[in-house]
């Protein structure tokens, strides 16, 4: 089983068919004239409808699913309408899919190959057919009403409709918008950022709360034929009116998760346990309480419940590929409104750390307010940080009345100074020179927001000279005789053993993510170096063409052999600057992504006597994510982070054994990682869920890619064995 799975990870991806039965009593269906196979016997009102397609991300029957060695349509259709589901869907031989509706129309799925495409024989059976690759078997029961929803565990299957407020809104939580919006999909975001009230109005709006207003006329319950726009996304289903609302409401588990705990992420589970520390099945009274209960009672902080019946519990991940929620959806044996994982899929739940106590313990207390978005920071005094945005709209403002984007901040009084950028810097680079200048390169095409004109920052070179907290010191330009040789959004950089910059990749305009037709493979120093007959100018980089589209902000880290450790996309580098050469490193395991927009932390471990000062590399999280997928098929709310941590040590010996995979508490992307002093590693910031970058991916909540914030830090001692080096 442990090697069937780990194969199949990328074969779910490009899983996606189905075959559909409708109507009658117990009845077979004519038996397939391309394929010659036998049809199975179905439960009364049940029949084939077709072979469908899956949508290019995501899938199209979101209901209850699994896998078995032993598919047949018989037990696919059998464990859908034992769960009250109208359409029952067999795909890549030994997988089935429930649902009510089909999903994803935007992008195909729900729509009809021709009947041929789906000629893969069940695992259990091979005189039926189980859909193929991304296609289907459907099969529908016609006594169940088309369109209704695949609700999550709670939710109420009757909907309402009322009226929107004339002013403000009546569902006053998150919301977003959605051009192939569901009943299905806004329900479930809505349940998945913990809201109880889910309502679906004008066709492509969604909104979530935790209760109804009835100020200014909302609120109001009115007749259900006023709420008759279609969903975006399924025109089967009603999804409200122009200031009407499809109304679903949820009621609260009487079985709820223990305070202090909370959802970390779906996995896929094999015979090598992902929690291997305590396990045991109940058939009759699994939920995810119990589960957690028996855990804590033996003071384990992790705990899983999967296949419904089945609780793990450990402290320690050992190995994790995460997958969509929607993997981890078998109704739990002590409680049918709650999930309990899958089958081979592990719902893990974290226990969050208690308050620090002690002489050393430090909290978070508020700092005052910085007035400039801290996109970009550095500390440069003891008692001064620098911080630089893009132009926006932020509260502090420039002596001539707008809004700055630069900012000194006092470390002592709290209090922001502003400064005087003239080039958009947003999503540059910085590093220190040896004189403690700190030079700030590249940036954001021109920009023309909120009443002022911002010059064009991509070849930008800003230089910073700290001062005292009670002095003056400004940004310094000169983009005339002071700038970059080529445009670059995105770039990274790192101070080499002389004093000066590399500045390395990065693309040509603004984008979520990088193509050829933008692409920046090269680099270039400040200040410019004669060096291998480029005169000063970029040199070409085949690294930065290979790892396209995910290779900008790639990590970078000077090394004492002069060389510089480069990643991007999954793959890693040496680059010896001084004679151009490229020596590429072992790919990271798992499909593992670590740059923009699937950022993960890394840092440069320790150069010590204790190690003869030999490099080591540690890159925790980002994803698993096909890098093939475009910002608007990746879904913000359910598709995990990764949480491999990969290390290498980079000599001939550490080179040849590979990366050494160990495995973060919880799935992170958009994470820090800080070097202490006392050479222990602290993790920071991030998601569970999602991509960096912003308003362009499913399910988001308002703008941003990424959900499901990542609170605690997590410190790393590199110098402990592997599996106890998290806490």
């Amino acid at each position: 089983m442990a090697a069937y799975l780990l194969l199949s990870l990328p074969l779910f991806q490009l899983s996606h068919a189905l075959s559909v039965q409708q109507n009658s009593l117990v009845t077979s269906i004519p038996t397939n004239s391309l394929l010659g196979r036998a049809p199975p016997v179905l439960p009364s009102g049940w029949t084939y409808k077709s072979c469908v397609r899956e949508p290019s991300s995501g899938r199209t029957l979101t209901g209850y699913s699994f896998t078995s060695s032993s598919m047949t349509v018989d037990l696919c259709v059998s464990a859908c309408a034992t769960r009250g589901y109208s359409l029952a869907g067999a795909e890549y031989a030994n997988e089935c899919y429930c649902g009510n509706s089909f999903a994803g129309a935007a992008t195909g799925g729900g729509s009809v190959p021709p009947e041929s495409e789906c000629n893969m024989a069940c695992a259990g059976d091979a005189s039926q057919t189980c859909g193929a690759g991304n296609r289907l078997s459907v099969y529908a029961n016609s006594q169940i009403t088309p369109g209704a929803p695949a609700l999550p565990p709670g939710w109420s299957s009757t909907s309402k409709c009322i009226t929107e407020a004339s002013t403000g809104r009546a569902l006053t939580g998150n919301s977003f918008t959605s051009k192939g919006l569901t009943l299905d999909q806004c329900v479930d975001v809505c349940d998945q950022t913990g809201f109880q009230y889910a309502g679906a109005e004008y066709g492509a709006e969604c909104y979530c709360s935790n209760s109804v207003s009835t100020a200014n006329g909302g609120g109001v319950e009115v007749a259900a034929s006023e709420c008759n726009m279609n969903c975006a996304g399924n025109p089967q289903q009603k999804c409200g009116a122009g200031y009407r609302i499809t109304l679903f409401s949820k009621t609260p588990s009487t079985d709820p998760i223990p305070t202090g705990w909370t959802k970390n992420f779906c996995t896929v589970d094999q015979s090598a346990r992902v929690l291997d520390g305590y396990s045991f099945t109940d058939g009759s009274s699994m939920s995810p309480a119990t589960c957690i209960a028996a855990c804590a009672q033996r003071n384990f902080v992790l705990a899983g419940v999967e296949n419904g019946n089945e609780c793990h519990c450990g402290n320690t991940i050992k190995q994790a590929y995460p997958t969509k929620d929607s993997d981890c959806r078998v109704s739990c044996s002590g409680d049918d409104a709650q999930f309990c994982g899958g089958g081979w899929r592990l719902m893990v739940y974290i226990k969050a750390p208690g308050t620090p106590t002690g002489s050393n313990a430090w909290t978070l207390v508020p700092g005052g307010n910085s007035g400039v978005v801290m996109t970009h920071v550095a500390v440069t005094t003891s008692d001064t940080m620098l911080v630089i945005d893009r132009k926006e709209d932020n509260p502090l403002l420039k002596a001539d009345g707008k809004p700055a984007w630069g900012a000194v901040w006092n470390l002592q009084s709290n209090t922001a100074r502003p400064l005087n950028i003239a080039t958009h810097s947003f999503c540059s680079s910085g590093n220190f020179l040896s004189n403690g200048t700190l030079a700030n390169f590249g940036g954001h095409p021109y920009t023309d927001r909120n009443g002022e004109a911002v010059s064009d920052g991509q070849q930008g070179i800003r230089l910073f000279n700290p001062c005292s907290a009670s002095g003056n010191c400004d940004i310094y330009e000169n983009p005339t005789r002071i700038r970059l040789t080529s445009d670059r959004w995105y770039p990274s950089s790192a101070r080499l053993h002389d004093g000066s910059v590399i500045i390395l990749g990065g693309q040509i305009t603004a984008g979520w993510t990088n193509s050829e037709s933008v692409n920046n493979p090269t680099y270039e120093f400040f200040p410019a170096k004669n060096i291998n007959g480029y005169n000063g100018l970029q040199i070409p980089s085949q690294f930065f063409k290979d790892t396209l589209p995910h290779n900008t902000f790639p990590h970078v880290f000077a090394l004492p052999s002069k060389k510089i450790f480069v990643a991007a996309n999954n793959q890693a580098m040496l680059l010896d600057w001084e004679n151009n050469i490229e020596t590429r490193l072992p790919n990271f395991p798992n499909g593992q992504r670590v740059v923009y927009p699937m950022n993960a932390a890394g840092v440069l471990l320790p150069l010590t006597p204790a190690n003869n000062y030999t490099p080591e590399i540690l890159i925790c999280g980002g994803s698993h994510l096909s890098d093939e997928l475009n910002g608007e098929e990746i879904d913000a709310q359910h598709d995990y982070a990764s949480a491999q941590c990969s290390r290498m040590v980079l000599d001939a010996a550490g080179i040849a054994a590979g990366w050494k995979v160990e495995y973060m508490p919880e799935p992170r992307i958009m994470s820090e990682g800080v070097l202490l002093p006392n050479g222990k590693v602290v993790i920071i910031n991030g998601g569970r869920t999602g991509t960096a970058g912003y308003a362009n991916s499913q399910y988001r909540i308002g703008d941003s890619n990424a959900d499901n914030p990542t609170f605690t830090p997590l410190l790393y001692d590199p110098s402990l064995p592997a599996g106890q080096r998290f806490t």
